[in-house]
């Protein structure tokens, strides 16, 4: 709130959904906070390494969206010295890792319908 009123919004024009503990939770309390109607797409912004599983949750609570990831960590480039594992390594492994069991778990608790979410057809 205290950002959009920096930049010079209105924020009494904005929803706020603050109870949900995760990304899953948040998609059908937001849901429920906007009512959106059927025929509105809505753009769902967020990071492209854990886009694929909240438009997986978003599109199970019922949301029809258009996948805007940003903040890509990755240069295109494959970078992997076989002599020294760095601190930045273990990290961007360790967030992959992370981010594969969070695409499992939402799969298993029921808050996606599949495990790899597809934006186009039928996943």
């Amino acid at each position: 709130r205290m950002l959009f009123g920096q930049l010079g919004l209105d924020v009494s024009r904005i929803s706020f959904e603050s109870e949900a503990r995760h990304t899953g939770e948040s998609s059908v309390l937001s849901y429920n906070l906007i009512k959106p109607k059927p025929k509105e797409k809505w753009v769902l912004i967020g990071s492209a390494y854990r886009m694929p599983r909240a438009f997986g949750a978003f599109k199970k609570a019922g949301w029809n969206i258009i996948p805007y990831p940003v903040d890509f960590r990755t240069t295109g480039q494959l970078e992997f010295d076989s002599d020294f594992i760095s601190f930045s390594e273990i990290d961007r492994v360790s967030m992959v890792v992370r981010e594969w069991l969070g695409l499992v778990a939402y799969r298993l608790t029921g808050h996606t319908e599949t495990l790899f979410p597809g934006a186009v057809g039928g996943d």
